[in-house]
């Protein structure tokens, strides 16, 4: 938009602008122009907009590699077992034992992928690490599953392991991060079904937040009804299975407008400060196992492994609106427009939350 145009603008309002504030104005839409020096109170719109926080994506997954079966299978486990290894190494201090150097007796710190599971009075696991494999005998059901990655405690008697216990890395015991900015988390909106005034009226509350991101966490139903709805407000939307049908970890929807960024599921964007994880189907368990799976899906390396921690999670999924705190992670499902749509806006700064009444 023409410089003199914008003064003009401005001015009409009674604000003179500054010169860092008219080069940002230049570079934004015609419409942005418009909408700031329109609003109730233009100077501090135009602060506001400017000072908005920027994002950085961290993890999305954008592509699924094609070739032959057995040799991607042996790549990815393999991926699982060194990024597992790794978050497992930094997490738990212990004296880490490869399968091939186990002693014939004593207590063993060992890791590595589930093989196979043979269930009958006690449980046997087949373990799998880059040195070998072992079977490893509990009197209980440890709770593992074929290919996935486990730490364990053991006792070695007379070349027999006997599992003792499953360890687990966690997420930190951390103080709560503080950002910068407002956002808006909702999900599973069904556009497809659910009533227009419906979506109309939520989306109404959430223009009058002002926020300056709003998250949707999947089956939103009709990715075009969305952009028209969200207007301009800066938007990240991850698929669910009402989007798709692209198995899990699912690849990116492809919105039209600019200012929605189409990311997978899961996926995990950084913004004012904070890492916000999206996930349409969550549960808490992936946050101590760090790992966002199951799934049966192969890929060049394991894209479901939590090699970071998260401050806020937006999930949805079963429609039931809950916010909870798992160590200083925010855990949010705003419900859904089919049941009961609970909006959660978070400020960033304090960490507090609110209910958006619709």
């Amino acid at each position: 938009m023409d410089k003199k145009k914008i003064v003009a603008a401005f001015l009409r309002t009674g604000v003179l602008l500054q010169h860092d504030e008219l080069e940002w104005l230049a570079k934004q839409d015609v419409a942005d122009v418009v909408a700031i020096s329109s609003s109730p109170a233009p100077k501090e719109e135009l602060a506001r907009r400017m000072n908005a926080p920027k994002f950085e994506i961290l993890k999305s997954l954008t592509s699924k590699p094609q070739g032959n079966a057995q040799e991607l299978l042996n790549q990815f486990l393999n991926s699982r077992y060194e990024q597992m290894k790794a978050v497992v190494s930094q997490r738990i201090a212990r004296s880490w034992t490869s399968i091939n150097r186990l002693p014939a007796r004593g207590e063993v710190f060992l890791a590595g992928i589930v093989r196979d599971i043979r269930e009958g009075e006690k449980t046997v696991l087949e373990l799998e690490d880059p040195t070998g494999s072992i079977a490893i005998t509990f009197s209980e059901k440890p709770g593992a599953q074929i290919d996935e990655f486990i730490a364990l405690r053991a006792n070695a008697a007379s070349k027999i392991l006997f599992g003792k216990e499953i360890l687990y890395p966690d997420i930190p015991i951390r103080p709560a991060a503080k950002g910068t900015g407002r956002g808006c988390f909702i999900s599973d909106l069904h556009l497809e079904e659910a009533p227009p005034e419906d979506a109309k009226r939520l989306f109404a509350a959430i223009a009058a937040e002002n926020i300056d991101w709003l998250f949707v966490a999947g089956d939103t139903g009709n990715l075009g009804m969305l952009e028209e709805l969200v207007g301009k407000t800066p938007t990240f939307i991850i698929p669910g299975e009402a989007d798709t049908n692209d198995p899990y970890p699912q690849l990116p929807l492809q919105p039209k407008r600019s200012n929605v960024i189409a990311l997978s599921n899961p996926a995990v964007v950084r913004v004012g400060g904070l890492n916000i994880l999206l996930c349409h189907q969550f549960e808490s368990h992936m946050l101590r196992k760090r790992h966002m799976g199951p799934s049966g899906e192969i890929l060049g390396s394991d894209f479901l492994v939590l090699d970071f921690v998260p401050d806020i999670v937006g999930y949805g999924h079963d429609h039931k609106p809950l916010v909870s705190n798992y160590k200083a992670t925010t855990l949010v499902n705003a419900g859904s427009l089919l049941t009961q749509a609970k909006p959660v806006i978070v400020d960033f700064e304090s960490r507090e939350w609110k209910h958006l009444s619709i």
